[in-house]
């Protein structure tokens, strides 16, 4: 009796195993082929999509995204048991959940599936299942923040309407962000503003596509006043089906379309060098102008001849630019001076962004790109000019004169000088400053030597032109030098008399 009441147990037994087995196919697999960690989400209806995550928080988030817009999704954990499932009261039939987990025990190389032709098996309203044959498009990712890195594909997709225009919704909700920021930075209007995206009715399908409809006009509107500001000239977007000519499939398939179009238009602005570029030409004002302002101060003029550039933080990009402009403008004014005074000849100032005919942010940058391209090498000339060295080498001449005049004074017999250099000594230590006191200097000079020449040979010899103070600091400078060298031949003329 006992061996029979065994047998029975052990029928039971294995009675049990096999239902099991039978209502939950995924947990044959072997836990050996699974990663320790590995959790996996899959949806649709058919066709299936799914991800595999290194961790359960991350497969439990992906999971409540798509079940909002899906029929069906389960989230398995690392031993591929059942962790959570969705279904759509709109499915009344049975589901086979076994196709859902052989998709995670496949190895798949990519989250997005290939472009190719599918079977499609939705579930209607009404719980009837039709079929068709479709060509699925590969999904692009939304804009992304590195120019240089190409557009990872995306991992939301969708097997039916209702999924789908999810997908459209939250893909205009991240265009318009991005868009808005760039509107923003303008100071222009945003079309999209003061709309919303679902309609009052989210339950209602037609309501949630005309109101991706009218958020997808405003978002065209916006892109257009974008490539227009930025690129001077609006991409053609593709053409809408007739509102009331067209199926909610046909109106849905349209916008995505459009959306895919308008990622690629969003895309073109922020890998273009506008963003990016702009900020190193304030930086190269600001150090320029700084340059500038440091030379004027070194040639003895009021600090108002050039002003130091100041980037305008928070100001909209129409201002910055504008800003840009004038200290362009200013700059050009200031170095045309500058080359006058230091190097004895200037430069042609060059159109400004102001008075170029070309529209659009970017045209303007590149005219101004150029301008700042030529200020660097006026601000290079200005800073190797030798105008400083002359002045130091003039300095140290008329020093030598005056020990000279002072050493033939004593041979002769007359009064000996004071120091020509230290008798108009000051602390004004500008250029300008420095080139007025050796001109009178040399003035002086020159007087000593015609009074030693007369007093020793009978008569002064001719002097030297002196240089007038209505030319410019090179001119006079170089006058002096050759002024100075007159004065150190009649010196030793002299020393050879005595």
């Amino acid at each position: 009796m006992a061996a029979i009441v065994r047998v029975i147990c052990l029928g039971l037994a294995l009675s049990t195993l096999v239902v099991a087995v039978a209502e939950d196919p995924v947990r044959r697999t072997n836990i050996k082929h699974s990663p320790s960690q590995m959790h996996c989400v899959v949806w649709g209806d058919g066709p299936y999509f799914g991800k595999k995550f290194d961790n359960e928080n991350d497969a439990g988030q992906q999971f409540e995204r798509v079940k909002r817009d899906e029929l069906v999704a389960i989230h398995y954990d690392n031993r591929f048991r059942e962790v959570q499932r969705f279904k759509s009261p709109r499915i009344r039939s049975g589901f086979n959940w076994h196709h859902l987990g052989e998709w995670c025990k496949e190895d798949h190389e990519s989250e997005a599936e290939p472009a190719t032709l599918k079977l499609e098996i939705g579930v209607g309203a009404t719980g009837t299942v039709s079929e068709e044959l479709m060509q699925r498009p590969t999904q692009a990712s939304l804009i992304a923040v590195d120019s240089e890195a190409p557009p990872a594909l995306a991992v939301r997709t969708s097997s039916n309407l209702v999924g789908k225009v999810g997908v459209i919704e939250e893909e205009l909700t991240q265009l318009a962000s991005k868009a808005s920021g760039l509107l923003e930075s303008l100071g222009v209007k945003n079309y999209v503003g003061a709309l919303s995206l679902g309609g009052k009715d989210r339950s209602k399908l037609k309501a949630r596509v005309a109101a991706s409809e009218n958020f997808l006009a405003g978002m065209n509107d916006n892109m257009r006043l974008l490539e227009e500001e930025f690129l001077g000239a609006a991409t053609t977007s593709v053409a809408t089906l007739p509102k009331d000519a067209v199926s909610v499939k046909a109106k849905v398939q349209s916008m995505e379309v459009e959306v895919d179009n308008m990622k690629k238009r969003l895309l073109a602005l922020d890998t273009s060098h506008i963003i990016a570029g702009f900020p190193k030409l304030e930086e190269q004002i600001t150090s320029y102008s700084s340059k500038i302002v440091s030379m004027f101060k070194n040639l003895g003029y009021p600090d108002g001849a050039a002003k130091d550039f100041k980037i305008q933080e928070g100001a909209t990009f129409k201002q910055r630019m504008s800003s840009v402009s004038e200290a362009i403008v200013v700059a050009q004014r200031s170095t045309k001076t500058l080359g006058s005074e230091m190097l004895d000849h200037t430069w042609t100032s060059l159109a400004t962004s102001q008075d170029v005919k070309a529209t659009g942010l970017k045209p303007q940058i590149e005219s101004l790109e150029s301008l700042v391209e030529d200020l660097h090498h006026r601000v290079s000339e200005l800073e190797s000019a030798p105008l400083n060295g002359n002045v130091d080498k003039a300095e140290k001449k008329l020093s030598l004169l005056q020990a000279k005049a002072s050493e033939l004074s004593k041979r002769i017999g007359s009064e000996a000088p004071l120091s020509m250099l230290e008798a108009t000594h000051d602390s004004d230590t500008s250029l300008k400053a420095r080139i007025l006191r050796l001109e009178k200097t040399a003035s002086m000079a020159e007087s000593k030597f015609g009074s030693l020449e007369t007093e020793l040979l009978g008569g002064a010899k001719a002097t030297s032109k002196s240089p007038t103070s209505t030319e410019s600091m090179m001119s006079r400078v170089k006058a002096l030098d050759l002024q100075v060298d007159g004065l150190a031949s009649r010196a030793a003329a002299l020393e050879q008399e005595v």
